[in-house]
């Protein structure tokens, strides 16, 4: 999947899933037992400061489902339309956040991933539990970061556009980062805190990365609570 600049924004090796088209005619969309693997996804901000992911979904053609084209839903008036698919089981994926100049490269060992829409919600939401894996880029010490657990959400349409608590380890130490992206066009804004000596220089870094790119992040000292998920050690 393109979006409307030509870059690639989503690539899928397979996915599978159940759901039921008659419910398309009573207004819902519930997709179940979904799985994906080699699921390769990259968030882009136009010129506008929208995630070109909004703009990808909206280019694609009806879906096909064994054959029989369903077409897109209409606009539902308020109120009357709900979506929901997953929660979905993903397995070695890769998420590309290219927002800045250098791009944050994240490996997903596994996850779980729901998309909702609400009647209250102003457009989809993406909802990631449960995320382990490690980081690929920028590469910060000789081996990967690894992720040992992480929560967020992603809102196509609405606020914040991005929200991600991660526990991340550097060895046995562990470095506790929550990272908001309030709306378009405005910076990272990133709270940390840590345990053990690796932890505290992760944090350090964050910190001067922040006052060197006063314009595209910022970051301040404080608790971040994650719950449950492996520790470090």
């Amino acid at each position: 999947m393109n979006d409307k600049e030509g870059r690639e924004v989503v690539r899928l090796k397979k996915a599978s899933g159940t759901t039921q088209i008659s419910a398309l005619q009573r207004g819902t969309f519930h997709v179940t037992n979904a799985k994906i693997e080699g699921v390769e996804l990259t968030l882009y901000r136009d010129d506008t400061g929208k995630l070109s992911l909004v703009n990808a979904l909206k280019q694609q053609p009806p879906t096909v489902w064994q054959g029989l084209m369903v077409p897109p839903t209409k606009k539902p008036k308020k109120g009357e339309w709900l979506m929901e698919i997953g929660p979905i089981e993903v397995k070695d994926a890769t998420l590309t956040i290219g927002f800045t100049k250098k791009p944050v490269v994240f490996h997903v060992d596994s996850a779980k991933i729901t998309v909702r829409r609400r009647p209250k919600d102003a457009g989809p939401v993406i909802l990631i539990h449960e995320v382990q894996g490690h980081m690929l880029k920028p590469k910060p010490l000789p081996k990967p970061v690894r992720i040992a657990w992480a929560n967020g959400l992603v809102n196509l349409v609405g606020k914040p556009m991005v929200h991600l608590a991660a526990r991340t380890c550097i060895r046995k130490s562990e470095l506790r980062v929550d990272a908001i992206v309030e709306a378009r066009k405005e910076p990272v804004h990133l709270e940390g805190d840590s345990a053990g000596i690796g932890g505290a220089l992760g944090r350090l870094g964050i910190n001067i990365a922040a006052h060197v790119k006063k314009d595209k992040m910022s970051y301040q000292h404080e608790a971040v609570h994650i719950d449950g998920g492996p520790g470090c050690k």
